[in-house]
């Protein structure tokens, strides 16, 4: 198994404005998952804002393989998807781990 782990940092800096920020992006993200088939389970949160300069909100998705997790990067509307967090996110981190 193949797990996709995404983490980002938020460009606002606003309580109200992060948490609408990260609903929007956990939103998107659930919606691909009915679309994209190889897509075995998805995870999505916000921190919980307890530790100063922690990652806003990460994800994880989990692939069967390799293969899986390339038709997910490629798939039309991961491609669309990808346009918000650039919108809304300052950083990014990724990791890519075979379980």
């Amino acid at each position: 198994m193949i797990r996709h782990i995404v983490a980002w940092k938020l460009k606002a800096t606003e309580p109200a404005e992060k948490e609408e920020a990260a609903r929007r992006l956990a939103v998107g993200l659930q919606e691909l998952v009915p679309i994209i088939p190889e897509i075995q389970h998805l995870t999505v949160g916000a921190d919980l804002g307890v530790v100063d300069g922690n990652w806003d909100v990460a994800f994880w998705v989990d692939f069967a393989s390799l293969a899986d997790l390339d038709t997910y990067q490629s798939h039309p509307a991961h491609v669309a998807f990808a346009a918000l967090p650039r919108e809304l996110t300052a950083d990014r981190v990724c990791v890519d781990l075979d379980l």
